[in-house]
């Protein structure tokens, strides 16, 4: 059996040796699922990243059309014939399918959306058929991420987190002021909420939950951003055992997870230029400027520049650059996001957050979306080209802050 070190290197994962030792994360053994990410086709409009985040970086001003990506997990156990759906993006009948309180909140926050498709209209595209759905997984109750429950079969449960009953129901017109509409369960559809006694396995500090009874699926208790936040992780494969932490809302940009000081290690890589779309070409020809120039101001900035601005903006360049600003409660997100951070770290898990821009196609990692599936992504670059992807957002502030001097 070839071992996980040499797995890495053939799967392109960058190995790197530090004085620290890595932050152990034991999970038990189990089955892999099948995993397939969905575009669920929800564009959010670009926001001012101050909407979702802090402090402000200088020269990131504007977050691109973010996605919100859906998931398909199904059991590959024979006899368990289980498949859920993680969230579900925003529904195309927007916003006459929301509550008035939520359509006022996009209303009063200027948000606006452009989306196509149900993902019960992709999955059918696709020749799955609903009524293998056993489970609806919400990560939480915002309007991007529950989409229209109502066009799945009522045999699908609906699973939401601790406290969404006693928060959310009964929904509207019952309850004028609730975010969740009642006719989501007018068809007898049957609303499982995961209590805090239902996550009685620790993985890293998180609460987690065997979804599927075969250790293919947990569902994580992270509290914080929204009351009953869930995230999930997947098995995809084993020997080695690889795996997708589905983030949710547990952060909306990178920089709020990574990098990441002790017992972490997850430092900004030395060699940071070829981890971002550079815009000059001065680092293997993958930028996308024409020619090197000896302009200090042409040079992609290096890990040393990139540390130097974040401490500029009064962060520490060892920890993540930014602070969440939508949250219901911050001490219960800042813990969910520090636990996650061991999940990060590893090697063999990828963690994917709902609204990551770089799974799209138009930033040219070659993540295979549905219908394919994502197991194989051990295999690939994908984690590496995504993980550090985000420091281009701050390319502009690290090249004003070394000044105009020329070399």
């Amino acid at each position: 059996m070839l071992s996980l070190s040499l797995l890495l290197l053939l799967a392109g994962e960058t190995l790197s040796s530090p004085s620290p030792p890595p932050f152990t994360l034991t999970i038990p053994p189990g089955n892999p699922a099948h995993l397939s990410i969905i575009d669920s086709t929800t564009r959010l409009a670009a926001l001012n990243p101050s909407f979702l985040t802090t402090p402000p970086i200088p020269g990131f001003d504007l977050l691109p059309n973010l996605p919100a990506w859906s998931f398909l997990i199904e059991s590959t156990t024979p006899g368990v014939n289980k498949k859920a759906i993680f969230d579900l993006g925003m529904p195309p009948n927007y916003p006459e399918a929301f509550t008035p309180s939520r359509y006022n909140f996009m209303v009063a926050n200027n948000l606006s959306a452009d989306i196509t498709h149900h993902v019960s209209e992709i999955l059918v595209q696709h020749n799955v058929s609903l009524d293998s759905i056993n489970a609806i997984i919400w990560s939480h109750s915002h309007s991007d991420h529950i989409g229209d429950p109502k066009t799945f079969p009522a045999s699908a449960s609906l699973v939401v987190g601790p406290g969404f009953t006693e928060e959310f129901m009964p929904g509207y017109p019952t309850d004028p002021e609730s975010e969740i509409p009642d006719d989501i369960f007018s068809s007898g559809r049957e609303l499982v909420e995961l209590g805090e006694d239902d996550f009685p396995i620790d993985l890293g500090g998180l609460a987690a939950n065997d979804f599927f009874g075969d250790g293919s699926l947990y569902i994580l208790n992270t509290p914080g951003h929204m009351i009953g936040h869930l995230a999930a992780l997947v098995r995809t494969t084993t020997s080695p055992d690889t795996f997708v932490f589905l983030a949710g809302d547990l952060i909306h940009h990178a920089a709020e997870l990574r990098p990441s000081s002790a017992p972490y290690y997850n430092e900004i890589p030395n060699d940071a230029q070829n981890y971002y779309d550079c815009p000059f070409h001065d680092h293997k020809g993958k930028g996308k400027g024409k020619g090197k120039s000896t302009c200090n101001k042409q040079k992609c900035p290096t890990k040393q520049e990139f540390e130097n601005l974040i401490e500029s903006v009064g962060r520490d360049p060892k920890g993540p650059v930014l602070l969440p600003v939508i949250y219901h409660n911050f001490t219960e997100t800042m813990t969910s996001i520090e636990h996650s951070k061991g999940f990060d770290v590893q090697e063999n898990i990828w963690l994917v957050y709902a609204h990551d821009p770089y799974l799209l196609p138009e930033y040219n990692v070659g993540v295979k979306l549905f219908p394919e599936r994502a197991n194989e992504w051990f295999g690939t670059q994908w984690r590496r080209n995504t993980h550090w992807r985000f420091l281009e957002d701050f390319v502009d502030g690290a090249i004003a802050l070394r000044g105009s001097v020329c070399i």
